[in-house]
């Protein structure tokens, strides 16, 4: 009797080790601990952005970008990425979109800007679908997890984004050794009939209500527009109004900048390393060639209509009519 209660405690003993070893292989320390770094420890990955500067080229995107690093909170890619407007970097994948982020910790939000997304009619509804569908994560058990976006968008006066459009496009020419070209901006701005051509990729791109409408139909209440005047004149006002959009703590202020008498506009006092002032790079803040008094006229007319359904879209008036 006894050596059969021995046999059977043996038999269940091993019968009970089995199950630990098999729960183990399912559900073991190494599975349990990769879900615990990744949902509440502090170490970095590469996340998908929570905020995206979507727009608008030649309106202080790549500003905004650096400045809004300075916030300890916020991370964000260096350059563009290109994922939801180009369809071979689209194909790609949302894997391979994710690995183009910088590393970052659960308490940071990652960020990227790409102006180009602002005026394609994929850019919209690819980042909608990708927020409806969220991803699979394979650290945890293939479980899906959401992702949430913010828009931000920078604009300015469209006749001065068109000039500084114009401006680079003089610049490019300088740099590969071409000629200036033989057309002016009111050469190629205007028509023979003398009226400004709407068709014109500077004055299409300008006439903000037009892609806007597209955004703000995916994207109602979570879109910020900040006004490039004030991005200029007073930088740290820009960043605490995204501090306040992305529900981060006002850490960056007016202390964090200095106004180059030089360049003409502000700069950080504190760049890569420490101590170190940063500019951003001197193809920003370039100046303006003039252009006809009879060329300015025209395009404040033509604008004048689409600034303000666009103000009373956003409901903000920039007072670009007011100029």
């Amino acid at each position: 009797m006894l050596l059969a209660l021995l046999f059977s405690f043996l038999i269940f003993e091993r019968e009970v080790e089995g199950r630990e070893k098999a729960d183990e292989s399912e559900y073991g320390d190494e599975e349990y601990e990769e879900y615990a770094v990744n949902e509440y420890s502090d170490i970095s990955e590469k996340r998908f952005p929570k905020a995206i500067i979507v727009g608008v080229r030649k309106c202080g995107t790549r500003a905004l970008l650096q400045f809004c690093g300075l916030h300890p909170q916020i991370v964000h890619a260096e350059r563009e990425i290109h994922f939801f407007n180009d369809k071979e970097n689209f194909q790609k994948g949302t894997t391979w979109y994710r690995q183009q982020m910088p590393l970052s910790l659960p308490s940071q939000v990652t960020m990227e800007k790409t102006p180009g997304y602002f005026i394609s009619a994929d850019a919209p509804n690819r980042l909608k679908e990708l927020m409806n569908k969220g991803y699979i994560d394979n650290s945890i058990k293939g479980a899906r997890k959401m992702i949430t976006h913010k828009i931000i968008l920078v604009v300015r006066d469209p006749v001065d984004r068109i000039v500084s459009s114009w401006a680079q496009i003089l610049e490019n020419r300088v740099k590969k050794g071409l000629p200036p070209p033989s057309e002016t901006l009111e050469d190629r701005i205007l028509n023979r009939g003398g009226r400004v051509n709407r068709h014109h990729s500077a004055v299409r791109t300008s006439i903000y209500l037009k892609w806007y409408r597209n955004w703000h139909r995916l994207f109602r209440g979570r879109i910020l527009v900040i006004d490039a005047n004030e991005l200029v004149e007073y930088p740290w006002k820009s960043v605490q109004k995204v501090e306040d959009f992305l529900e981060l703590p006002n850490l960056v202020d007016e202390s964090e900048f200095y106004f180059n008498s030089t360049r003409g506009f502000y700069c950080m006092n504190n760049g890569k390393g420490p101590g170190r002032p940063k500019c951003l790079n001197k193809s920003k803040g370039r100046e303006h060639p003039p252009i006809s008094t009879n060329l300015r006229k025209k395009l404040k007319q033509f604008f004048y209509i689409y600034n303000n359904a666009f103000f009373k879209k956003i409901n903000q008036d920039f007072g670009w009519n007011r100029n």
